[in-house]
């Protein structure tokens, strides 16, 4: 009787060490989904600034008239617009450490469609915590440098 007590509590411990990490790395990774979702506002504001300034180019971060106020949600610190329509979005209270920071470029399509592409990188924190969108985009030709090293910046959430 004391065997097989013993012999269940060591299975219950293997179990519960196995199954720890890969529920902490499931429920980060959904933290940090649920955080994407808030970006859409900020995509939205961007791809209507250069659709009326005639490109990405042309967006500056203090010509967005935006002023509604977004709901920023448990996992998101921050969502800021710079320059040429680059999102930034730093996450917090994720799980991960450090909270993953994300940054979005739009790209324009190269065919006929006209849609535009959002290349997603994670630039600081642990690629392998963040969906797969977001997980070995291809890298611009030119060098992302997020928002907060930026001189203009727009807050999205206050």
């Amino acid at each position: 009787m004391f065997g097989m007590v013993a012999l269940s509590a060591i299975v219950a411990a293997m179990l519960w060490a196995l199954g720890l990490p890969l529920w902490h790395s499931y429920s980060t990774e959904h933290h940090v989904a649920d955080a994407l979702n808030h970006v859409a506002v900020a995509k939205l504001a961007v791809m209507e600034a250069a659709t009326i300034k005639g490109g990405f180019a042309q967006v500056r971060s203090n010509d967005l008239q935006y002023s509604a106020r977004v709901s920023g949600g448990p996992y998101v610190s921050r969502v800021d617009i710079a320059d040429g329509g680059l999102i930034t979005l730093m996450t917090r209270n994720t799980g991960a450490h450090p909270d993953p920071v994300l940054v979005f470029t739009p790209l324009p399509s190269r065919g006929s469609t006209g849609d535009i592409i959002w290349n997603c990188q994670v630039f600081l924190g642990d690629s392998s915590l963040v969906p797969a969108s977001c997980q070995n985009q291809p890298i611009p030709s030119y060098t992302v440098v997020p928002v907060s090293t930026r001189g203009a910046t727009v807050s999205l959430i206050p």
